[in-house]
C-alpha cells in the first residue's frame, strides 16, 4: 500500500521587507557568516519524520518550526537534515514552517537547493514526496553575495555614490561637453 503526499518544500529568506532591513544572518564560531531560511511544509497527512537534502551550502544548525514544537529529535550533517520523533509525537497535517536552517553559502555557489526527501507517515510507511525547490542568493554589480555596490551610468561599481559620473550638457553620461 502505498500513500502518496504532496510535500512542498518551499524557502522563504529571513527579510524584513515592512521595515526594510537587510537579510538576517550571523558568524559562525569560525568567523564565517551564516545565513537562515524557513523551511515550509504543506503536509497532506500527519507526518512521523523527514529527511531533506540541501545542495549548494554546509548545514550548521536547525531549529525552531512545527518539527521543534512536536518535539522531533532533529540531526543535520553538512548536507542532510533529518527529524522524527522518539515519543511517537506528529506534525499534524496542514502548512506552516517545518524548521529553520543555519548555513552557510558553498564556494562560488549563487543559491542553495533542497532535494532528495523522505516523508514518514505514523505506523513507518514511506509517503511519497515532491521536494524539490531553489533560492539564489542575490548578489551585487561586484559579484559580492548581499553586497550593497551599484553599477552607476558609466559602469563604474562600487558602493560610493560620491564618485558617480554625471551627464554634461550634451546628455552624454560622463561626457565632458560644457
Amino acid at each position: 500500500f502505498r500513500r502518496v503526499v504532496h510535500f512542498f518544500l518551499l524557502t522563504l529568506l529571513f527579510l524584513n521587507f515592512a521595515y526594510g532591513e537587510a537579510l538576517s544572518f550571523g558568524t559562525g564560531s569560525d568567523g564565517e557568516t551564516t545565513y537562515q531560511i524557513d523551511i515550509l511544509y504543506d503536509f497532506q497527512d500527519d507526518v512521523a519524520g523527514f529527511q531533506f537534502d540541501i545542495n549548494g551550502g554546509s548545514v550548521v544548525g536547525v531549529s525552531g518550526g512545527a518539527a521543534d514544537a512536536a518535539d522531533f529529535s532533529i540531526d543535520f550533517g553538512s548536507t542532510t537534515v533529518l527529524g522524527f520523533s522518539f515519543s511517537a509525537n506528529v506534525i499534524a497535517a496542514g502548512s506552516g514552517t517545518l524548521l529553520t536552517v543555519t548555513y552557510t553559502p558553498d564556494e562560488n555557489e549563487t543559491g542553495i537547493t533542497l532535494s532528495d526527501g523522505t516523508i514518514v507517515a505514523p505506523g513507518g510507511d514511506i509517503l511519497t514526496a515532491d521536494i524539490s525547490d531553489s533560492f539564489t542568493h542575490p548578489a551585487d554589480c561586484n559579484g559580492d553575495l548581499y553586497g550593497s555596490a551599484l553599477a552607476d551610468m558609466c559602469g563604474t561599481c562600487d558602493s560610493d555614490s560620491s564618485n558617480d559620473c554625471t551627464q554634461d550638457c550634451a546628455g552624454v553620461w560622463g561626457g565632458s561637453s560644457v
